[in-house]
């Protein structure tokens, strides 16, 4: 059973080294910020709703900490802390591609997307990161 505390204005550093001596110091930062924090598959905060950025007092041991942000690929990264060990992370998370599908309806149809060559023929289906794209559909003998 845990023990009562009382928080109070400038007491934090105080309690911190209270759980320094059992626990060590795990801080979260990701870019962007905002990432739910899930140790060992328990998402944490009251409510299971802690964000970056954060900080997690860990029992020794190694954990796995997956950051979880909507339109982003999941990250998980494995820490080993100690008692009274302080580390700190920085995780880039990368946007999810979406899909741009292209009908043309011409087998001799080629399409551009930013510029760039992406395929031909009647359906074109490719990556694209959400935003905003220039698309070209060009056909030999006609203009663009």
């Amino acid at each position: 059973m845990g023990q009562a505390a009382t928080v109070a204005l400038g007491r934090v550093a105080f309690h911190e080294k209270i759980l320094l001596e059992k626990k060590g110091l795990f801080k979260v930062r990701t870019r962007p910020g905002g990432a739910r924090v899930f140790v060992d598959d328990v998402p944490q905060g009251m409510e299971g709703d802690m964000r970056t950025p954060c900080k997690l007092y860990l029992t020794p041991g190694t954990h796995e900490i997956r950051y979880v942000l909507s339109d982003f690929d999941e990250v998980s990264t494995t820490v080993r802390i100690e008692a009274g060990q302080r580390e700190g992370v920085l995780v880039t998370l990368a946007k999810v591609p979406g899909k741009l599908r292209v009908l043309t309806q011409d087998q001799r149809a080629s399409v551009f997307v930013d510029s760039s060559r992406v395929g031909g023929g009647e359906e074109v289906v490719v990556d694209a990161l959400p935003g905003e794209r220039a698309l070209k559909v060009m056909r030999p003998g006609f203009r663009s």
